[in-house]
Parts: C-alpha cells; sequence; structure tokens
C-alpha cells in the first residue's frame, strides 16, 4: 500500500509541474520580440493566457492577456507591388506588443507599437506578405482595418 501512495503522489506532482511548465511562456519566446532572425521566419511560437476575438475580411479585432511570443494573423498576397492602409486602435495595458508586416524578401515594415491609434500607409511588395503580433507578456486591446 505504501509503494501505491508513493506512485499516486509521484504521478501527481509530475502532472502539477507539466501543467506549470506548459502555461507558461518559453525563453525563446520571450526573445522573439526584438529578434528580426526570428520575426522573419514563417514559424509561429506564442503563448496566450487568453484570446477573444474575431479576424474576418480585412478587420481584426482582438482582446488578448499575456501573450508572447510571434502570431502571424494575417497574410496578403498581391501580383504586384500595391499599396495598403492600415486604420488601427490598439490599448495595451501591461507588458510589450507591436504588429509588423514582414515582407516576401524578409524585409521587416513596423506599422505600430505599444499603444496607439491612427493609419500607416505601406507599400507592399509582390509576393505573400505576412502580418505578425509580437508580444512579450502583453495584455492589451487590437482593432485593424485593412483597406487594399
Amino acid at each position: 500500500m505504501k509503494k501505491y501512495s508513493r506512485l499516486i503522489l509521484f504521478i501527481l506532482i509530475i502532472i502539477v509541474s507539466m501543467t506549470i511548465v506548459g502555461c507558461n511562456p518559453t525563453d525563446y519566446q520571450s526573445s522573439i520580440f526584438d529578434d528580426e532572425n526570428e520575426i522573419v521566419k514563417k514559424t509561429n511560437s506564442y503563448t496566450y493566457r487568453s484570446k477573444n476575438g474575431t479576424a474576418e475580411d480585412d478587420k481584426i479585432n482582438l482582446e488578448f492577456a499575456s501573450f508572447t511570443g510571434k502570431d502571424t494573423v494575417y497574410k496578403i498576397r498581391v501580383d504586384k507591388e500595391s499599396k495598403v492602409t492600415f486604420h488601427f486602435d490598439s490599448k495595451i495595458d501591461k507588458g510589450d506588443f507591436k504588429v509588423v508586416v514582414v515582407t516576401p524578401d524578409d524585409k521587416i515594415i513596423n506599422v505600430l507599437n505599444g499603444t496607439e491609434r491612427g493609419s500607416k500607409e505601406i507599400i507592399l511588395e509582390e509576393g505573400t506578405n505576412r502580418i505578425k503580433f509580437l508580444g512579450r507578456r502583453a495584455k492589451g486591446k487590437i482593432d485593424i482595418d485593412i483597406k487594399k
């Protein structure tokens, strides 16, 4: 009976440990925010404690908490160089947050950083351009309307 109790205790400790480790952002995810080599990669790596909202057509409305890492939220494929206008309203209550466009040749164009409200025109290159959210323990709300 004593062996059985120890086994149960050991299994519970492992489950609790995995839960704690699995819910926290990794050092890698935290380091992405300022690392251009990681930002341009096509893969995503992120953690959200909560994420509510929609991404439909050319509009993104999102409220989030404890966002860390990079999340490709939108891809725009253009056949020729095109002008796009981003209308945005972001309110970041905690942490670091920014939105970037990664061009087909891996140039990074900053759209917004932190709490901002306004518009920005960007020339997109031919090919697939990726819109990414980058965060480091960020909590807030973002609304983006993309006009092609």
